[in-house]
């Protein structure tokens, strides 16, 4: 009788168990879903604070919950490496916030980078020079009781700045001093100004180079904002020529090339005071 009772109660509880992960699974099952990990993204980088020993940053990532339950989050560790060495990070404190169904969030994780540390990083950076770097993170997420490990990691530079992207609206020839005036229309997607400090590349005429482009600028566009830039582009010898050649048969004019950045705000109201002090 006892050994009778105990596989009932055994067969009870397993009953029980298996009603709960029904109900659990219900909500999947009943929509057709697969569960499917979440995407991570590097939304921005932007720096907290500059000192004489170290620079403060802030990774913030995008996640993307493409399922239709909630995503809870776990492990949650990132790291950021400098100049090919070892790289400085930290975890995510908990309770780290769930991803609700279908939904996004931003997570905040910030580093330290200390001069001493990486040794070329200081000079660099008072030179103006981009540092090549490199994000990573790993973050568990649970489904429904399943773990979900997903593992993100994306080359950037210091000072981060998402790319500007731009439309080449009109290009005309302006005789005195000879040269063409390129209308761009700019997009700053950063969360703070962008201070654009020269055009580089070249000019292409239906297809074939026809000159170099190495203008200096000194101009800011605002965030989160579109643009029109009109570019004064002063050329000479046969390249004057070709192009303006080119504009009156009415030949297409591109240019390829990129407009280049000042480092942000922070950095250079730190800099000047950095070079004193050093």
């Amino acid at each position: 009788m006892f050994h009778q009772g105990g596989r009932s109660a055994g067969g009870s509880a397993a009953k029980a168990l298996a009603a709960a992960v029904a109900v659990c699974l219900l909500p999947a099952l009943l929509s057709g879903c697969k569960i499917r990990a979440p995407k991570i993204h590097l939304k921005d980088v932007t720096v907290a604070s500059v000192s004489l020993t170290r620079m403060d940053l802030n990774l913030d990532f995008l996640i993307e919950n493409p399922n239709d339950l909630q995503a809870r989050v776990y492990g949650f560790e990132y790291s950021l490496e400098v100049q090919g060495q070892p790289a400085v990070g930290g975890k995510m404190p908990p309770p780290v916030p769930p991803l609700p169904p279908k939904g996004r969030q931003t997570y905040r994780a910030p580093v330290s980078i200390d001069y001493a540390r990486f040794g070329r990083l200081f000079s660099e950076l008072q030179a103006g020079k981009a540092i090549p770097c490199r994000v990573s993170c790993g973050v568990t997420f649970n489904v429904l009781g399943l773990p979900l490990p997903v593992k993100f990691g994306k080359d950037i530079t210091l000072p981060f700045f998402r790319d500007l992207s731009w439309e080449l609206r009109e290009a005309r020839w302006r005789a005195s001093p000879p040269g063409v005036e390129l209308v761009f229309d700019v997009t700053n997607p950063n969360s703070e100004a962008a201070k654009v400090t020269g055009l580089a590349g070249e000019l292409v005429l239906d297809g074939r180079p026809a000159a170099a482009v190495s203008q200096a600028l000194s101009t800011e566009l605002p965030k989160a904002a579109t643009t029109r830039l009109t570019v004064a582009v002063d050329l000479a010898g046969l390249e004057a020529e070709t192009v303006r050649a080119g504009l009156e048969r009415r030949c297409e004019l591109i240019f390829r090339g990129r407009f280049n950045l000042a480092p942000p705000r922070m950095i250079r109201k730190a800099l000047p005071w950095m070079k004193e002090n050093k």
